[in-house]
């Protein structure tokens, strides 16, 4: 089972794949999302792929797009996750979270 690490208000800036050369269908359903508002969830590999963290990022209309397993960096609101095969850049538009959350 996964950590939840943290929450965050914000959007999915841009996602590109690891290999400039992978852009197959395969793929490309990820650049769908580019633009996505929602609520960041932040979660810790527990057992499979310990330290390594994945994201799941979900509207209010309960639509989400869950990511593997990856590096997770942050510079300034941004937030930059590296999985095997892309490289998703979030912007964390609200960074505080609250009491209970």
């Amino acid at each position: 089972m996964a950590k939840l690490v943290s929450k965050h208000f914000g959007m999915l800036l841009s996602v590109e794949p690891t290999e400039k050369s992978k852009d197959d269908n395969t793929w490309s359903w990820r650049k769908k999302y580019e633009g996505f508002l929602g609520i960041i969830h932040i979660y810790q590999s527990q057992r499979k792929d310990p330290n390594n963290h994945f994201i799941a990022i979900c509207d209010i209309d309960l639509n989400c797009l869950e990511t593997s397993v990856g590096e997770l960096t942050y510079k300034s609101n941004l937030l930059t996750l590296t999985t095997r095969n892309s490289i998703y850049i979030f912007k964390l538009i609200d960074t505080k979270e609250k009491d209970g959350e």
